[in-house]
Order: structure tokens, then C-alpha cells, then sequence
């Protein structure tokens, strides 16, 4: 089957397909020189901005990664320094201590994705571990949690930034995927102008998909 005309719903693969095929056919005639460096230009950009959304998604994809590690990291700091807070309490978990660092336990607030809630829940922990004057000597642990605290908070950051960069590269390759597909089936007239009464000789310049299966 021969396609002349894109739809408005033609993915990236299917687009870039067809009119690499029309490029190197308008490329083999002299008579096409200014068709095949316009569809030539187009495909060039395409390709350009398909290879950065990929790498766009990609840099998300790891940036998320890095979270979910660093989140894990930052769930057992904080498990870690409620534990050598109850050893220094004699394991009273009713202390009035224990209890206003620690209001819910760390396994029933830590797990699965951070959100601003476990966020808060580690901020409010910390500070107020810091805040006890009878646990200054867990201050080793208490800077240890608060480490994994702000690398998390750099990692949501870096998570933030990189969608960023892949909404704009989507957006980028959208455009250009639009005006591939107004070059290309803008060929077929502009073809048929120059070759007129020549409608066999014109469908070489597409690619038929029923042939080259």
C-alpha cells in the first residue's frame, strides 16, 4: 500500500519511515533537488529531537531511580536512629521522648514512594531528636539521618528538573513530527506539478509498505 497523505495521528516511527524513503528518492532525481533538501531537513529534525525526547525520558527515568534509592536510604537512618533512641530510653517506647519524635512508628510511616508527608514526618523526627537535650549523644546518627534527608531532597529536585526537560523535549519532538508530516504530504502535489500526466512514475517517490514487507 502506497501512503500518500500522513494522518494528524502518524507516530514518530511510521513518519520517519516514510519520508527517509521519500529522501533518498527525491535525492536520486534533479528534478527534486529543492524537494529532497526541504524533506531532507525535516527528517534530519525529527530524527534530532526523537534521539533527545529519548534521552530526555531516559534522564527521568534514572533521576527516578536515584529517589527511590535515596528514599530507602533515608527510611533506614531514620529506622536506625529510632532504634539508638530507644535503646537510650531503655526501650520505653510510652516516653514522652520517644513519643514526640516519634508520634507513629517508623515502619507504619516509611515505606514505598516519599511524598511531603514522609518528608515532614523525617523533618519533624530529626529536629526534634536534635531538639532533646538527653540525646545529644546520638548526634552521629541524628546528622546521618539528616544527610539522607537533604540527598533526598536534592534527588526531588533532580526528579522535578528532568521532567521538566522531558516536557519540553515532548513538546519539541511533537512540533517537529508536525512538520515532517506537512512536508511530506505536501510531495505528492508539488511532485505531480513537476511530473504531470506521470502518476505511476510519481508513487516510486513513496514507499509501498505491500512490497517492502
Amino acid at each position: 500500500m502506497i501512503i500518500r497523505t500522513l494522518p494528524n495521528d502518524s507516530s514518530v516511527t511510521v513518519t520517519e519511515l516514510l519520508l527517509s524513503y521519500a529522501v533518498r528518492r527525491t535525492g536520486a532525481e534533479r528534478d527534486t533537488a529543492t524537494l529532497h533538501s526541504e524533506a531532507k531537513a525535516a527528517l534530519v529534525t525529527l530524527r534530532a529531537d526523537k534521539t533527545a525526547e529519548r534521552d530526555a525520558a531516559e534522564g527521568r527515568m534514572a533521576e527516578r531511580a536515584v529517589l527511590g534509592s535515596k528514599s530507602h536510604d533515608l527510611y533506614g537512618a531514620l529506622s536506625d536512629l529510632s532504634r539508638w533512641c530507644l535503646a537510650h530510653l531503655k526501650n520505653d517506647r510510652l516516653d514522652s521522648r520517644f513519643l514526640h519524635a516519634f508520634p507513629k512508628p517508623v515502619s507504619e510511616v516509611l515505606s514505598g514512594v516519599i511524598n511531603d508527608e514522609k518528608l515532614n514526618y523525617c523533618r519533624v523526627a530529626i529536629d526534634n531528636v536534635r531538639a532533646e537535650a538527653s540525646f545529644s549523644s546520638l548526634a552521629p546518627y541524628i546528622d546521618a539521618a539528616q544527610a539522607m534527608l537533604d540527598e533526598v531532597k536534592a534527588a526531588q529536585a533532580a526528579v522535578a528538573a528532568a521532567e521538566v526537560t522531558e516536557a519540553a523535549a515532548e513538546a519539541t519532538l511533537n512540533r517537529s513530527l508536525h512538520n515532517a508530516r506537512t512536508v511530506y504530504n505536501a510531495l505528492f502535489p508539488k511532485l505531480t506539478v513537476i511530473y504531470p500526466n506521470r502518476k505511476v512514475f510519481v508513487n516510486t517517490f513513496f514507499l509501498d509498505r505491500a512490497k517492502d514487507a
